[in-house]
């Protein structure tokens, strides 16, 4: 047992189950996209915590949620100041969707925002945000290794999402410290199974239809 937490907390084998979601789909070429006419963002939600001691919407989101909200923001400029962009997720009845566009707005007033907090999970963001787009075809931004699920989410209501993946978990390089382990590296092998083991679950359901 205690090898198997071993070789889970390791660098070598957490990156080896993460790199195939993380790089399955490139980021978007903008120009291509302003040809197409694509103006929509959608930033999927990472979590919120529900007390944070402060009224900043800063504090209350998740190292996720403002890297994917950092990343929407950064795309959706290069579109130009007409791009819309939608923020989603509530989970737990925690509305990081409003501490997104609040933070959106703050940094660039004249946007246009819309927050959905009613989503908690990846598919219901394909079900209860769509509400808010206008075309089929729009950017979906959300950590690198969850693309590979909410592209396959939007595709299955009818959808036409253009992946933008954020937040890469193993930018840096490699070093010898990946053969030892440590319980950083043990949380993202865990991220790691869960993301496949949801995409078996989806892909099961979605079957059934």
């Amino acid at each position: 047992m205690y090898a198997l937490f071993w070789i889970a907390g390791c660098r070598f084998f957490a990156e080896a189950l993460l790199r195939p979601l993380e790089y399955q789909y490139p980021a978007p070429d903008i120009e291509e996209l302003k040809a197409e006419g694509v103006m929509e963002v959608m930033i999927l939600g990472g979590g919120a915590y529900t007390e944070s001691g402060s009224e900043m919407a800063c504090r209350h989101l998740t190292e996720s949620s403002s890297m994917r909200m950092l990343g929407g923001l950064e795309i959706a400029t290069k579109l130009g100041e007409n791009a819309r962009i939608i923020c989603t997720g509530g989970g737990m009845g925690i509305p990081e969707a409003e501490y997104m566009k609040e933070m959106i707005q703050v940094l660039q007033p004249y946007r246009v925002v819309f927050a959905d907090n009613e989503a908690r999970r990846t598919v219901e963001h394909a079900k209860t945000a769509v509400k808010y787009l206008k075309n089929n075809k729009f950017v979906l931004v959300t950590t690198a290794y969850h693309i590979p699920r909410s592209m396959k989410a939007f595709a299955s209501s009818g959808y036409e999402p253009v992946p933008y993946p954020v937040d890469y978990q193993f930018d840096a390089p490699k070093t010898a410290m990946g053969f030892f382990p440590s319980t950083e590296v043990l949380y993202l092998t865990y991220k790691a199974v869960h993301e496949y083991w949801a995409m078996i679950i989806f892909m099961i359901s979605d079957s059934r239809k």
